[in-house]
């Protein structure tokens, strides 16, 4: 759950730069150099935006690892083998 709320963060500030039409790290910096309280979510965009961090690939990662969470669902090792071997033996790799 924590995983889904942290991308939808990011996807957030994405949206956020897209419809500013202003760079993600942009819009870090204008908001880490806001006078709002520091909870832990604007500590984190402070980090962020002093950090010089590239948050499109930070995007771009989080993406790839919400996908692969995806795939790693639908795995199941017992079907896995058993496609394994049907490709094996209709090549007649068992031989």
């Amino acid at each position: 759950a924590s995983l889904h709320a942290a991308a939808a963060s990011v996807a957030a500030v994405a949206s956020a730069a897209q419809a500013a039409k202003e760079s993600p790290s942009n819009i870090l910096q204008s908001t880490a150099q806001s006078n709002a309280p520091h909870t832990k979510p604007q500590k984190l965009v402070t980090w962020l935006a002093e950090s010089e961090i590239n948050i499109e690939d930070i995007i771009n990662c989080t993406q790839e690892i919400i996908s692969i969470y995806e795939v790693w669902e639908q795995y199941n090792e017992k079907t896995c083998k058993e496609q394994i071997a049907r490709f094996v033996k209709a090549r007649g790799l068992d031989k």
